[in-house]
């Protein structure tokens, strides 16, 4: 699913409804939305792994676009399942919490990140979103 995605793909929606970045940090993104906003694959694919994390009890979900991988971290309910194909911008799920660590306060957020199939070839998540 998703062959053609490759480190060159860019312009893509963020994959949080009406959110916006807070920082980016390497091939990840760090993502500020609003309670109960969707969560949505930045592209065509086949759903790899649906799994809880074990700190915060949130979801993390692994799409695989071809030979690229992209997850999305903290998520509090998911709308998939191991083997879906979803589309590009098909909703995955939605937002979870966290507690911003400078102010205390609790914010919806994701944590999106993007791997690629060789350490050699890096992979911005910048790069990825359309500006």
């Amino acid at each position: 699913e998703g062959s053609s995605f490759n480190a060159a793909t860019s312009g893509l929606r963020l994959p949080l409804a009406g959110g916006k970045v807070a920082q980016y940090n390497g091939n990840m993104a760090e993502i500020v939305g609003v309670k109960g906003a969707k969560v949505t694959s930045i592209y065509g694919g086949k759903v790899m792994k649906i799994s809880r994390n074990k700190v915060n009890n949130k979801y993390e979900v692994y799409i695989a676009h071809g030979e690229y991988i992209s997850a999305y971290a903290n998520l509090a309910s998911v709308t998939v399942k191991k083997g879906d194909t979803v589309a590009r911008n098909g909703q995955i799920g939605t937002v979870g919490t966290m507690v911003n660590p400078a102010t205390m306060e609790l914010q919806y957020k994701i944590v999106f990140s993007i791997h690629s199939p060789s350490p050699k070839i890096k992979v911005r998540a910048s790069a990825l979103f359309a500006k």
